[in-house]
């Protein structure tokens, strides 16, 4: 196991625009929060529970997440896998290559994308498993970046 299920994650919960620069591995994220995963809104046995804001019929979009990670290539796999628990859609990112996205348009997204499917009941908590070539790990530092995006502003599930 490179990244343990409940390893501390850095994440913006807060509405932000944050472009593309904060999938980089030097992007300085000193003032964001701090949390043991599992990260959510608290209605599925969450460690770390987010904000959606304010208002209820106007709830963020887009939550960010980064997770730096040591890893020493003398152990390289063979196949390296990724699972990902998101609600309602996700783009994962390794050392700033995209390897994942579920439940999201093609091309082109931001902090305004909506989701192009929706989770609910049990697929709030299904962990769905991408198997990944292992090329994109460096030695020493490397850095897991997540965008994980809603398919409504007025739910929170």
């Amino acid at each position: 196991t490179i990244i343990p299920e409940n390893a501390t994650w850095k994440y913006l919960d807060d509405g932000s625009n944050l472009g593309s620069a904060w999938i980089d591995i030097n992007f300085e994220d000193k003032n964001w929060k701090t949390g043991q995963a599992k990260l959510g809104y608290g209605n599925d046995a969450e460690v770390t529970v987010l904000t959606y804001g304010d208002d209820d019929t106007n709830k963020h979009i887009t939550y960010y997440f980064r997770h730096k990670f040591n890893y020493d290539e003398t152990s390289l796999p063979k196949i390296l896998t990724a699972n990902l628990v998101r609600d309602d859609g996700a783009i994962v990112y390794l050392n700033g290559k995209e390897i994942i996205r579920s439940q999201m348009p093609s091309g082109q997204v931001d902090f305004n994308t909506l989701a192009s499917g929706h989770a609910s009941g049990s697929n709030e908590s299904m962990t769905y498993s991408y198997n990944l070539d292992p090329k994109f790990l460096l030695q020493g530092e490397n850095i897991i970046t997540a965008e994980i995006h809603q398919d409504d502003k007025t739910r929170c599930n």
